[in-house]
């Protein structure tokens, strides 16, 4: 087996237009798991992670993730939750 074969877990049905791939030399940073036990982790290039970039979503998503699941009263579905950092300053994209 070629050693950058992953098996990725059966995925919810869900919209096509909500997946994105990213082909790029990327370093995870793992945050502290929240009590909700959703799984948070950053993916970025070790430039921009030295640089702070993935310091900013960091200081947020598990607050946001609370915010929106006391908000709607759902919780998040996925086991797991991964922010691509990308140097961009055209906005955002929501994707699963």
């Amino acid at each position: 087996m070629c050693d950058f074969y992953h098996r990725f877990q059966k995925s919810p049905l869900i919209s096509t237009y909500l997946i994105a791939f990213s082909v790029n030399d990327l370093e995870e940073v793992v945050l502290t798991p929240q009590s909700n036990g959703v799984l948070h982790s950053i993916w970025a290039r070790r430039d921009l992670v030295e640089a702070g970039w993935a310091d900013y979503p960091a200081s947020w998503l598990a607050k946001n993730l609370a915010v929106y699941e006391d908000l709607l009263q759902v919780p998040y579905p996925l086991p797991k939750l991964d922010t691509l950092v990308q140097p961009s300053k055209e906005g955002a994209m929501e994707n699963w």
